[in-house]
């Protein structure tokens, strides 16, 4: 495997790919931690990791949601649009007569799905706003401004984030290697997932030997489902 990867950076192509590729994705990353201004952070960490279902959310997204950040909404709407989209195109005849037509009517559809997205990340970002009401505030960046501008402000950012998000998605896939919308995804749930074993090293570490099996468990998990995958 590790011959494989030297053979690839020596051809100047596959290399140029896979540097742009890791880039993109690591602009991914920072925008996973830049915090949205007005947002109080540690608040928003707080009641995220009280809810199963946002913790989840934010978990795919590379915990971009829990932290307040600019790509909090991350590939969520995209997803939910693509979805949808595929689902119309087949209870509309019109459009699964136009997902027929190749190489046109396949960049119609995802015309269509990036505007199903946008819609879409618009009602995520007013529904956290609304949610998270009590964590948005005018700040000392903001000071003075009434409060519905700053939560404007937050929601256009997180809409801003989202749509990026597509941006970066679709220039890995253009222009680096693979999925750029998979690689964004499996970068985000990696990322969380690191976090969380790292911690539980560090618990073992210090003598609480019970997360020791949780580790274990993960291990051997882990293992089982790349196994399954490959075969």
């Amino acid at each position: 495997m590790f011959r494989k990867i030297v053979d690839a950076f020596k051809t100047k192509e596959v290399r140029v790919k896979i540097l742009i590729t890791l880039a993109l994705l690591l602009v991914f990353r920072i925008g996973c931690w830049l915090p949205i201004p007005g947002i109080d952070v540690s608040t928003f960490q707080s009641i995220a990791g009280d809810n199963s279902f946002l913790s989840l959310l934010s978990s795919i997204n590379g915990g971009s949601l829990a932290n307040g950040a600019f790509l909090a909404l991350g590939v969520s709407p995209y997803i939910s649009a693509s979805i949808i989209i595929q689902l119309l195109t087949i209870a509309i005849p019109s459009w699964q007569k136009l997902s027929k037509e190749g190489e046109e009517g396949r960049k119609k559809i995802g015309k269509y799905t990036r505007y199903a997205a946008l819609v879409l990340a618009i009602a995520q970002a007013i529904g956290i706003v609304v949610g998270f009401g009590s964590t948005i505030t005018s700040g000392t960046l903001w000071a003075g401004s009434p409060d519905w501008i700053t939560k404007l402000l937050v929601i256009s950012m997180l809409v801003a984030g989202a749509m990026f998000t597509v941006w970066l998605g679709e220039k890995i896939t253009q222009q680096g290697i693979g999925n750029g919308l998979s690689l964004l995804i499996f970068v985000g749930i990696l990322s969380s997932a690191g976090m969380s074993l790292l911690a539980t090293i560090q618990s073992v570490a210090v003598g609480n030997l019970e997360q020791l099996w949780n580790l274990l468990i993960f291990i051997l998990a882990v293992i089982l489902i790349f196994a399954l995958i490959v075969f």
